[in-house]
């Protein structure tokens, strides 16, 4: 074994408990402080190689250990992401009607000029399968003005 790679700490990383984009998150955030190979040895596996850029010895429990917390922090924001997705066309589908109101008020029952008739029936078809959706749902509170959540006066 070469004194490089002694330096280096590798383990196989199973792509059913975690996905592929979740691994590539966390080895992007080591890569100030360590280099991170990322490898597909086998279907179903990924191989991580990381080695400190200083060469430290004592670093390699360390960056092992906080590869993998990072790689559950990942694994986590993706999962959210996913289970969050629908609101997140929620908020963008209002922003692109509120904005296509802006840019045609006199006339809103008119396509805007900005937007061609495939993202118009997109956009339509979006609005039509929220309003089917669970009615008044709103978990977060979101549509919840901040005086009402908070009970404070506006601010003049």
């Amino acid at each position: 074994m070469s004194q490089e790679q002694s330096q280096e700490v590798e383990f196989p990383v199973d792509c059913g408990l975690y996905p592929p984009e979740a691994v590539q998150a966390a080895a992007y955030r080591f890569t100030d402080r360590a280099y991170v190979r990322i490898s597909r040895p086998k279907k179903g596996e990924l191989l991580v190689k990381i080695k400190a850029k200083d060469g430290s010895l004592g670093e390699r429990a360390k960056l092992s250990d906080e590869f993998w917390n990072e790689l559950l922090h990942q694994a986590l924001r993706q999962k959210i992401s996913s289970r969050n997705r629908k609101l997140r066309e929620l908020i963008v589908t209002k922003a692109l009607i509120s904005a296509r109101e802006a840019l045609a008020p006199e006339r809103p029952e008119e396509p805007c000029a900005g937007l061609d008739q495939d993202l118009e029936r997109e956009i339509e078809a979006l609005v039509r399968e929220i309003e089917k959706s669970e009615p008044g749902s709103d978990p977060l509170g979101v549509s919840v003005a901040w005086e009402q959540k908070y009970g404070a006066e506006p601010r003049p």
